[in-house]
Formats: C-alpha cells, structure tokens, sequence
C-alpha cells in the first residue's frame, strides 16, 4: 500500500511540473522568449508567442520535456513591415496560413497551433 502511495504522489508531481512554461535563468526563474519569436514549443507544447509573451497553447501531457524553443520567427528588423491580413467582416473561420482560427471582433480568437514551414495565403474559411 505505501508503495503505491508513493507511486501516486511522484505521477502527480511529474503531472503538475513535467512542462513547466519556465527556464531557469541566473537565479530567477523567467521564460526566455528572444525577440520575433512567433511560436514557441515549450519542451511539451507549442504556444502562440506575441510581444515576447506565450498565449495560446496546447495541452499535451509528456513524461520527458524536451528543450525549449522558439520554432517560428519574424525577424526583429522585418517586424514593422510584416502586414496584418484584415479579416473580412462576418467572416467567422479564419485561415492564417497555417491554422484554423475562430472569429471575435473581427480578430482571429482561438486559433489550432499546428506547425508549418511554409505558411499559405491567409483566407476567410465561413462567413455568417
């Protein structure tokens, strides 16, 4: 019985801190995005990353996290040039290039986080 107590009690740490979103850096603990990083696998996951902030990720459980990094960039010097696609107005399913997103406000919501080297021409998938 006390070993599978023991059993338990590693699985749920290993659950609760086996992807960890943060690197240890000179005694702090920060998550290390370097600039025109656009998605980010965390050693577990893939995360949306805008302004050197994760947002969207997903969720997959793994036993080993792998190294971090950023796996999509826009370079730092061709930032400001890089236009925004419009979303047509009553669009409702966006095509990044890349991903399936949902519409809200007029702005790709939630978006799938699928990786892609060659992204294709961004497009409206469903209007109201």
């Amino acid at each position: 019985m006390k070993k599978l107590l023991t059993i338990g009690l590693l699985m749920t740490v290993v659950i609760l801190t086996g992807c960890s979103k943060t690197e240890t850096t000179d005694d702090t603990t920060a998550v290390v995005i370097p600039d025109g990083c656009t998605n980010r696998f965390d050693g577990c996951n893939n995360c949306s990353v805008e302004d050197g902030k994760p947002l969207a990720c997903t969720k997959m459980f793994c036993e080993t996290p792998a190294e971090a990094k950023c796996t999509e960039f826009v370079p730092v010097d061709e930032k400001e040039d890089v236009e925004t696609p419009v979303i047509p107005e009553n669009c409702v399913s966006w095509y990044d290039g890349c991903n399936n997103c949902s519409v809200k406000d007029g702005k790709a919501d939630a978006c799938t986080m699928m990786y892609c080297e060659t992204p294709q021409t961004p497009k409206c998938l469903k209007f109201k």
